[in-house]
C-alpha cells in the first residue's frame, strides 16, 4: 500500500512539474524550430547590377557545425574563421 501510494505521489509531483514549466518548455521547443527553419532557408543578396553582371554564381556549402562556420565557394574555401 505505501509502495502505490509513493508511486501516485511521485507522478503527481511530476504532473505538478510539467504544469509548471510548461511555457518554458514550448518557449524553448518553438524557438529551436525557429532556429532550425530560419538556419535552413535560402538566403538572397541584392546587388548592384554592374555586380552582378560581372560575377559568377557560386553555391556556398557549409562545412562545420560550430560557432564561426567553415564554408565553400565552389573551388575556394575559408581555412580559417579567426579575424586579424
Amino acid at each position: 500500500m505505501v509502495n502505490a501510494a509513493a508511486t501516485s505521489n511521485e507522478r503527481l509531483t511530476f504532473e505538478i512539474f510539467i504544469m509548471k514549466h510548461s511555457l518554458i518548455i514550448v518557449l524553448f521547443i518553438s524557438s529551436m524550430l525557429n532556429f532550425y527553419t530560419a538556419s535552413s532557408q535560402s538566403h538572397m543578396m541584392k546587388l548592384d547590377d554592374s555586380l552582378q553582371a560581372n560575377s559568377e554564381f557560386m553555391e556556398a556549402k557549409r562545412k562545420s557545425i560550430s560557432g564561426a562556420g567553415k564554408y565553400e565557394f565552389g573551388p575556394y574555401k575559408i581555412v580559417s574563421a579567426k579575424m586579424e
